[in-house]
């Protein structure tokens, strides 16, 4: 005699039901950081090391290697992953000058940070559970933040 109860499979020999592999988690476009954004780069590294930084799935972030820009990241799109729509470098390459030199400091194009910035609000519509959550937005408009 054999049972169907359940995803697995179980009959009377005493084999055990097969496992079966959950469905990729997705992760919450809605989602945002618990905080404000953090106004230093020291704040903001203590609570990535505090795990209060999560990712869509809200999973605390972790930095991990960049194979694209040899850095540490937190799983947004680096911007050397693409291809840069001014100079036309190739993923993986550095931006160029029209002199053929590198942008000052190793840095990329403008527009190729938008095209990154731009592909990461695509994970987020599409709820890429890897990416970041954005931070709220701000409670009191920045233009208001100058009068106090």
């Amino acid at each position: 005699m054999t049972s169907t109860h359940g995803a697995g499979h179980h009959d009377d020999t005493g084999d055990t039901p097969a496992p079966t592999e959950a469905p990729p988690a997705r992760g919450d476009p809605d989602r945002t950081q618990a905080m404000p954004r953090p106004r230093t780069q020291n704040r903001y590294r203590e609570l990535l090391a505090a795990g209060r930084l999560v990712d869509l799935a809200g999973r605390a972030l972790t930095e991990r290697h960049c194979p694209w820009c040899n850095a540490t990241t937190i799983g947004a799109t680096c911007p050397l992953s693409l291809p840069c729509p001014t100079c036309h470098a190739a993923a993986g390459r550095h931006c160029r000058r029209p002199s053929g030199h590198q942008v000052y400091g190793g840095g990329v194009h403008a527009s190729r940070e938008a095209a990154a910035a731009t592909a990461d609000r695509i994970r987020q519509r599409d709820g890429d559970p890897d990416l970041p959550a954005p931070w709220p937005p701000d409670l009191v408009p920045a233009a208001q933040l100058a009068l106090f």
